[in-house]
Formats: structure tokens, sequence, C-alpha cells
């Protein structure tokens, strides 16, 4: 029988030791459907954890990823009140198995609500409430996929003061490297018109310069993107 992976979450006290007030002796360790991995995780100012991960294709998912978001109260315990019994699965779509080599983003708007954006192809990106319901303000249903970017790879996000929401994502370039390129969105799920070519910019970086991209907005407006290129001599 192959091993199966569930979440697993660590808090460490300041002084470096695993924190025994949380989970069990400083651990815990969430099952959600088949071979999950944690691909974002944040605290939201009550001091609940929210995580975001996605699990392997499987046939009981029809060989499709499902996205989910699981919320913690502060002693590690699941947050009943969050979605069904503290999880809410994002749905089902896209290409791509579960690994560390990949990563999505969430974060959480000012109003409580959380946004996530997992990896897979096409790019989808999914808004839910502070309880765990669908956002139906937010694109279609809740969620917006944005069919023209086939993103298999790395995913972050940022929101601007304005409620518009930076994307980057590392695409297949032409040539066959990944590719990082941005879309933004206003902030009820549509492609801004004035960002790029409507809503998507090509970065102008070689397809050797993409990597795991991370990005950060300045408070200029400005964005900046870090990641690696591969060098030739």
């Amino acid at each position: 029988t192959p091993p199966k992976r569930d979440l697993l979450l660590a808090r460490i006290s300041p002084d470096g030791h695993l924190d025994a007030t949380f989970g069990s002796g400083g651990l815990l360790t969430t099952t959600v459907e088949s071979n999950s991995a944690a691909f974002a995780v944040l605290q939201q100012p009550d001091g609940k954890l929210v995580v975001a991960g996605t699990s392997d294709p499987a046939p009981a998912n029809n060989f499709t990823p499902t996205a989910f978001l699981v919320r913690y109260h502060v002693d590690g315990r699941v947050d009943a009140s969050f979605g069904t019994q503290g999880t809410v699965t994002i749905g089902r779509g896209g290409v791509g198995p579960v690994g560390t080599d990949v990563a999505g983003a969430l974060i959480r708007q000012p109003d409580g609500k959380l946004v996530v954006a997992p990896p897979g192809s096409p790019l989808r990106v999914v808004r839910v409430r502070s309880d765990g319901r669908l956002d139906t303000s937010f694109g279609s249903g809740g969620a917006v996929t944005l069919g023209s970017v086939q993103a298999p790879g790395a995913v972050s996000l940022v929101q601007q003061p304005d409620g518009k929401m930076v994307i980057v994502a590392t695409i297949e370039s032409p040539s066959g490297p990944q590719m990082p390129i941005l879309a933004r969105l206003l902030p009820d799920g549509r492609l801004d018109a004035t960002f790029g070519i409507g809503g998507i910019a090509s970065t102008g970086l070689p397809p050797e310069a993409s990597g795991t991209p991370v990005l950060v907005l300045q408070p200029d407006g400005k964005l900046v993107m870090a990641g690696y290129a591969i060098l030739h001599d």
C-alpha cells in the first residue's frame, strides 16, 4: 500500500522548540481527501490560521486535483464554523499533481474575505467569505478562470490599496521553458483592461528568468517580482 500524505502543521516557540500548546506536542495533521499538501498559510487578526492546499488527482476525483481551504483555531483545532466542518473545497479542475515544486497564493482582504489562486492550469482565482461560503459577487459564482493563461507553475498574488489584485504566474513559452506573466483583476474579478493588454502583461523577461516567482507591491504602486534566472556561459 503506498503511503498516504496528510496536511502537516507545526508551531515553533520563540526559543526554537515545538510549541506543546498547539495540536499534539506542537504538531498536527489533517486529512483532506487523498495525498494532500499545503501551498500557503496565513494568520487572521483573531489568531486563527487558514491553510490552502491541493490533493493529488485520484480516480475518485476523475483524475483532477482538488484545491481546498482549512481553518484552525489558535490551539490547532479545526474551526467547524468555517465551510463544512472547517474545510472549504475550492473546486476541481486544472492539471498537475501536488508537489513541492509548485506553489499557489492565498491572501486575506481587509473585509475578511479570502482569495486563493491554486496551482494548476488554467489559472483560477477564487474568493470566499469569512464563513467559507463562495463570494458570488466575484467572477462567476465566486471564481474567475483565466482560460488564456495556461499556468502549470507557481502563482503569487498581491492586493493593491484600491482593491485590485495582481497575479504573477509562470506559463509555457512557445520555445518550451516557462516564463512569467502578470494579470490584474478588478475587485469584482474582471480583468483590468488598463493593465498590459486586456489585463494581462508580459514581463518581457526571457523564458529562462522564471523559477518560482514571488511578488511585492511597493508604496509607489510599482511591483517587484523575484525568481531565478538560468545563466549561460
